[in-house]
């Protein structure tokens, strides 16, 4: 649907499982992830992680 876009997906395999940690230590590691993102200046950003969204949604 999307040929003329590039794609990059990151799996926090070395952080996983995140339902065991603190919502601030979520926050913390999904914020590095995003604005590591955002440096790359990407157009769209999807978490599809219902813990990380979660954490995010509380700041």
């Amino acid at each position: 649907m999307l040929p003329h876009e590039d794609f990059i997906f990151f799996g926090d395999s070395a952080n996983a499982p995140y339902g065991e940690k603190s919502r601030e230590l979520v926050f913390k590691l999904a914020d590095q992830v995003v604005q590591q993102l955002i440096a790359k200046d990407v157009k769209s950003i999807v978490i599809a992680c219902n813990t990380a969204t979660s954490a995010l949604n509380q700041y």
